[in-house]
């Protein structure tokens, strides 16, 4: 093998990729709606990622035997007495050198690299490479093998950083893009045989559950997610929840800037200001009003569940903060629901909650991922649903600072 010289490394990213779309592709259909989007392309991801080569040459290793040479493949060797294919025995010295990573990447010539080949053999985990000791000149053997290290690290960098970009940047992207527009594909069957008004028949028997795959790197466990038909269900749309949030968002700066509005004001009031200025914003979103449940509660119902909820509370630490996910979460049943949790700040400092936040949500046992910090005390989050990891919910959290003025203090709810 010709070691980082047979293919180019965009070759191998480009097959890899190829092998995401295969998979997506072939994945049953229900499944494939019914499960937790973002732990399933976290889970191509993980599975999907190439580990750069790792050469350990501090344990690099070298052994010898005789061959013999025929005289002309000799360097500054004398002819005299000799004549053309003549053979003499000479040392030929073995060095090893132990790796970790894909074998299939030793072939790979990253994009900027030296213009230098050799052969090496792949023996289990173990390159090995020969250079021949024709003048019993250990400074000149020595020299080769320093050249044939140094060039072997700078095109092994070279990769490292161009499978770092595909790690980092390229393949999440891809993997995203790959499941989303699949999923997409198949909503748009769905809600197509779904509007026929026909008793739907199954296609065939298919497997209750996901194997987890076995692969040769860290285990990858895929998420799992029921077979049974993919049902639509109600939803409040992105850009009706962005809009939510604005108002809220809006209306709690505003507050901020005057104190008059929030001083001497309990949960159940602030909760209260908030629905009246919400509720003419929306008030034409077919099947969505606002109510109130319980003494915090914002919430949006649809056919009897909610779709939206959110939470407005005093910042009383981060047990009572998680506190309050738990509520929100346990008044939500839809796949892709939408939640906020309304953070008022009485302290006069609001940076180490925001530290928290930020920090500390990740802690959460139905927390899947961070989505984003839109505006300073704006932190986007992704969870499932306490008892389902296949329904997602998009919960933002909004804090406030609404420190007391003078003596005021808001007074605490029960």
């Amino acid at each position: 093998m010709n070691i980082f010289a047979e293919i180019e490394a965009s070759e191998f990213v480009n097959a890899r990729l190829q092998q995401i779309k295969r998979e997506v592709s072939a994945e049953d259909q229900n499944k494939l709606l019914n499960i937790n989007e973002t732990e399933y392309i976290n889970y191509l991801v993980a599975k999907y990622r190439v580990d750069p080569l790792v050469f350990d040459y501090a344990e690099m290793a070298a052994g010898e035997h005789e061959e013999s040479v025929r005289v002309e493949r000799m360097r500054d060797f004398d002819f005299r007495g000799f004549e053309r294919g003549q053979t003499i025995k000479r040392q030929i010295i073995t060095f090893y050198i132990p790796f970790v990573g894909e074998r299939d990447l030793l072939k790979c010539a990253p994009g900027h690299r030296r213009m230098w080949t050799m052969e090496v053999e792949v023996k289990g985990e173990t390159i090995t490479f020969t250079i021949p000791n024709y003048r019993d000149d250990s400074v000149e053997i020595k020299r080769e093998l320093d050249n044939c290290i140094e060039q072997m690290q700078f095109n092994a960098q070279s990769l490292a950083n161009e499978l770092n970009a595909f790690n980092q940047n390229v393949l999440p992207q891809q993997v995203a893009q790959e499941v989303k527009s699949r999923r997409a594909e198949l909503l748009r069957r769905t809600n197509t045989l779904q509007s026929l008004g026909v008793k739907l028949r199954p296609a065939g028997n298919v497997p209750a559950t996901f194997s987890v795959p076995i692969t040769p790197k860290p285990l990858v466990v895929k998420p799992s997610a029921p077979s049974t038909a993919y049902k639509p269900e109600p939803t409040i749309d992105e850009a009706t929840y962005r809009g939510i949030l604005t108002v809220l968002h809006d209306l709690g700066v505003s507050m901020e800037r005057m104190p008059s509005i929030y001083a001497g004001r309990g949960e159940e009031a602030l909760r209260d200001l908030l629905i009246m200025q919400l509720a003419p914003h929306f008030q034409s979103v077919t099947g969505e009003t606002f109510n109130r449940v319980g003494k915090t509660d914002i919430l949006v119902r649809e056919d009897g569940k909610t779709l939206f909820v959110a939470e407005c509370k005093f910042w009383k630490g981060l047990k009572g903060y998680h506190t309050t996910i738990d509520q929100a979460l346990s008044y939500l049943t839809w796949r892709d629901s939408k939640a906020a949790v309304l953070c008022f700040v009485k302290g006069k400092n609001l940076q180490p909650v925001l530290d928290e936040v930020r920090d500390k949500t990740k802690d959460h046992a139905a927390h899947v991922a961070p989505r984003g910090n839109p505006n300073p005390g704006w932190f986007d989050f992704e969870f499932h649903l306490p008892n389902d990891n296949t329904r997602r919910v998009m919960l933002a959290v909004l804090c406030f600072h609404f420190p007391p003025v003078g003596d005021d203090e808001p007074p605490e709810a029960n």
